[in-house]
């Protein structure tokens, strides 16, 4: 596969599966953690394209769940706090 996978959009994982059911237009992308998955209805190469294919609003919301959600349980530390913010492009 020639494009690296984006992590989850939902939940931030990057533990992720690129696989196919029987065809091969029949590819997904799907999240391991949170069980999100693509219809299965692309090629591989496809498949990889729309999972990554991410509006600017997107890639901040997904920051931001993932910074509540630290906070939600017992917040982050100040390393993973900055690290989160490096990752937005924020800082």
């Amino acid at each position: 596969m020639s494009e690296a996978l984006k992590s989850c959009p939902f939940c931030g994982s990057e533990d992720l599966e690129l696989d196919n059911l029987v065809d091969a237009d029949d590819f997904y992308v799907s999240c391991r953690k949170c069980q999100v998955q693509q219809i299965a209805n692309y090629t591989k190469e496809e498949a990889a394209r729309r999972w990554n294919a991410r509006s600017l609003e997107t890639e901040m919301g997904m920051m931001l769940l993932s910074i509540f959600s630290h906070v939600s349980h017992g917040g982050p530390t100040r390393e993973e706090g900055e690290a989160l913010l490096k990752k937005a492009g924020l800082i």
